[in-house]
């Protein structure tokens, strides 16, 4: 179960490169000069453990300013 959580976020997997065009559409929004989106995350079960890494590549790549508004592990 923990590695399969894990597989999206190995360097040969679309993870990371999925949450890069969600990141793209963020800059979008600020740029056409709409507010930012919330970013709240909830996860049971694999899908908490998903979240864990989830968040790590997320600190890779959100422009600064941008934040996990919150997070519900169970």
């Amino acid at each position: 179960m923990r590695d399969d959580a894990r597989l999206p976020f190995e360097p040969t997997r679309d993870g990371e490169a999925s949450i890069q065009l969600f990141v793209d559409q963020l800059k979008a929004r600020a740029q056409a000069g709409l507010p930012p989106l919330e970013i709240h995350l909830a996860g049971h079960s694999t899908g908490a453990i998903l979240i864990g890494h989830l968040l790590t590549a997320l600190d890779r790549v959100l422009p600064a300013g941008v934040h996990v508004q919150s997070c519900s592990l169970m």
